[in-house]
């Protein structure tokens, strides 16, 4: 019981004291500043400043110049061997010869892009194809959308995509393309539908979904797009490949799991959003709105038919320079069943857990495994604090701090404050030319610790 008394107790002050501790961090770690009144234009991804400036100034005093690097030091024990292994590099040119060889691959459309749902046991190869580019048909036709991957996890997932159209060929202006996507997922976890199942009564199911379709839309200008799509789905759900989980099918016999059969969706579907992050995959300052409304319409004669609606706000703040970064991002989502005996499969439910990114994993819960939760609906919210710790070139490295607080639910009047799950952790991320390479998180939950090795940040 005292320890059931603590968890509740971290549980509904941890986010605020996380968020007090990003805040007091970004406060007392403040960067270089400029010794002189007019800016030093400095390229965070270039070895050397311009000619004829002394570089960054340390801000005057002891204590800034302490807690300004109290984040690099730790890494002071590996400055030798770090040393040692730059100066190899850039003595036989390692790194400019491997620079070379990505820039060759991106200039005939092919992008090396690994697969990871949570860790590095989960990971496998990959990589996404521009079929213009390597058609040589950029010159002639530059706003084709020839575009295509594929990526597989051994006995654990398979998926091949492409599109095909026009990309808006001016700031303002439509665009469109047809979609073909096949998703095989062997073995998903499943611990049943609502907030308070248990982590030790799971099952697993086999997962395949292929979409056809199109997609368009209309660019206003100034980063906001109205786009829509009509798509078919087919969802084949049957018992996972056998483990240590039960098969789905034999596990929950008291329970109701609409979708267990599988369907046939004709899917229509509207968003709008606005963009305004000065780089999308690295953002420092900016916001992403987008709100996002489908139907899916059952052909199959399941009485599947419901509606998704979500919205996902996001802002990034810089603190005193470019090093250091606040992240918030704001997540909703609601499924409602249309008609009288409708259900919503499962398999479409909000889901809660791991550190992925949307539609292939579930919201962002780090402390917890892959789709731990799944529910008619889902609120969370995730906070970061990124501080640049080293840069060389065009690579950089991160350390992140982060805070996720979130809840599953079904009705919307089930929605309840002393529901939140609170989950606390941090980490290293690897940057490539202001890109995600690889990045390494640990986080913590009232369920255990969580390890990730991933090649996206969540947001």
């Amino acid at each position: 019981m005292k320890n059931v008394r603590h968890y509740h107790i971290f549980r509904n002050t941890g986010f605020r004291a996380c968020c007090a501790l990003g805040v007091c961090l970004a406060l007392i770690f403040p960067s270089y500043a400029e010794s002189a009144p007019e800016k030093l234009s400095y390229d965070r991804f270039t070895p050397a400043l311009q000619e004829g400036t002394s570089g960054p100034q340390k801000l005057e005093g002891k204590a800034e110049y302490l807690l300004n690097h109290a984040l690099v030091w730790p890494l002071d024990i590996f400055k030798k061997g770090m040393d040692e292994t730059l100066n190899f590099i850039e003595h036989h040119r390692v790194y400019d010869k491997l620079d070379w060889l990505y820039e060759q691959f991106k200039a005939n459309g092919i992008y090396t892009k690994p697969q990871m749902l949570s860790n590095l046991r989960d990971s496998g190869p990959g990589a996404e194809f521009n079929f213009s580019e390597m058609a040589r048909l950029k010159q002639s036709m530059p706003h084709l959308k020839a575009t295509g991957g594929i990526g597989w996890i051994d006995h654990k997932y398979f998926r091949v995509h492409s599109e095909l159209g026009v990309e808006k060929k001016t700031e303002v202006g439509p665009y469109g393309w047809g979609v073909f996507n096949y998703e095989d997922r062997p073995r998903e976890d499943f611990f049943g539908i609502g907030p308070d199942t248990s982590r030790g009564d799971g099952a697993s199911y086999h997962s395949e979904i292929t979409t056809v379709g199109a997609r368009g839309g209309y660019s206003l200008g100034f980063g906001t797009d109205f786009a829509g799509e009509f798509l078919y789905e087919n969802a084949n759900i049957g018992d996972g490949k056998k483990g240590n989980m039960a098969q789905i099918g034999q596990h929950f016999p008291g329970q109701v799991i609409p979708g267990l059969d599988g369907a046939d969706f004709l899917v229509m579907g509207a968003e709008l959003t606005r963009d305004t992050r000065d780089f999308p995959e690295d953002p420092h300052k900016g916001s992403n709105i987008r709100l996002y409304g489908r139907f899916y319409k059952d052909v199959g004669g399941e009485r599947l038919n419901f509606m998704k609606l979500r919205f996902e706000a996001s802002k990034y703040v810089e603190l005193f320079s470019d090093r250091q970064v606040i992240a918030a991002r704001l997540v909703g989502e609601h499924n409602l069943e249309l008609g009288n005996h409708n259900h919503i499969p499962f398999f479409h439910m909000a889901r809660l857990g791991g550190n992925g990114l949307l539609p292939s994993l579930g919201d962002t819960m780090r402390g917890y495994v892959r789709n731990r939760f799944y529910a008619d609906s889902d609120l969370v919210l995730n906070f970061e604090y990124r501080y640049e710790i080293w840069h060389y070139k065009n690579s950089a490295l991160d350390a992140v701090i982060f805070c996720d607080e979130g809840q599953a639910f079904n009705e919307i009047g089930n929605f309840e404050m002393k529901d939140f799950r609170t989950t606390v952790g941090g980490g290293l991320r690897f940057k490539l030319r202001r890109r995600n390479y690889l990045s390494f998180e640990t986080a913590w939950s009232n369920e255990g610790f969580q390890i990730y090795a991933r090649t996206t940040a969540p947001f």
